[in-house]
């Protein structure tokens, strides 16, 4: 029994404090909910709204060229990634030129 009651020595005393300021907390979450009911609620009213205002669906879509033309630049970026061997840190150096590239390729086609 000596060698038990040695280890039990060893460990930490937990103590259950009720606040009386928050009756019945005896726990951080407990603690917590009662913070924020007592400081951001008011008395009888929920603090979430009942019907909240719809919001319409936005939906976002793109014409086929400008997608087409996305993934053009996106490819020729990462091309131009693996020509320098890979080294990070050039991303927009990348997208910008691939973007002038591509731009002017579509220019140039325009043109003639």
């Amino acid at each position: 029994m000596s060698g038990r009651s040695s280890i039990l020595a060893h460990l930490p005393v937990v103590l259950v404090h009720r606040s009386p300021l928050a009756p019945g907390c005896i726990n951080l979450r407990e603690l917590t909910r009662f913070a924020f009911k007592s400081t951001f609620a008011s008395k009888g009213v929920s603090p979430m709204n009942a019907n909240p205002p719809k919001k319409p669906a936005v939906t976002v879509t793109r014409e086929p060229q400008e997608v087409e033309l996305e993934d053009q630049i996106r490819r020729r970026a990462h091309e131009l990634y693996e020509a320098r061997g890979r080294e990070d840190g050039h991303d927009l150096e990348d997208w910008l030129r691939a973007e002038e590239e591509i731009a002017g390729k579509k220019t140039q086609t325009v043109a003639a």
